[in-house]
């Protein structure tokens, strides 16, 4: 299987795993001119903005490494958009969320507000 081909596979998985969480997904692969969020999903009064990451080994330390300081600055900015677009979630908390998928192990490893704004 292909990069791409993994990377939709975990996306999967992470909406499954989700799902199971009592989240409603809303969007997937939502892009903008300054990037894309991997899946955008709701709980109550949060809006998760979710990156998933596909890797064959997991270890809790690998979240540094999964996200840095770019690739946050374009999920946030693409989040901005999403907001934009969707009036109707303006009002509701919102946190930047990584989900961690091996495909080799049932393990899935999600931080919640993984980082922040800034």
């Amino acid at each position: 299987m292909n990069r791409w081909g993994k990377g939709r596979e975990g996306e999967k998985r992470a909406e499954q795993y989700l799902s199971e969480r009592g989240y409603t997904v809303l969007e997937r692969n939502f892009r903008s001119p300054r990037g894309e969020i991997d899946l955008i999903a709701e709980k109550e009064d949060r809006i998760a903005f979710v990156e998933v990451k596909n890797w064959a080994y997991l270890d809790s330390g690998d979240l540094e490494y999964a996200i840095d300081r770019r690739k946050q600055g374009r999920i946030v900015a693409t989040s901005r958009r999403f907001l934009h677009d969707h009036p109707e979630f303006r009002r509701k908390h919102f946190g930047f969320d990584v989900i961690l998928v091996s495909p080799n192990k049932p393990e899935i490893i999600h931080y919640e507000d993984a980082f922040w704004l800034g």
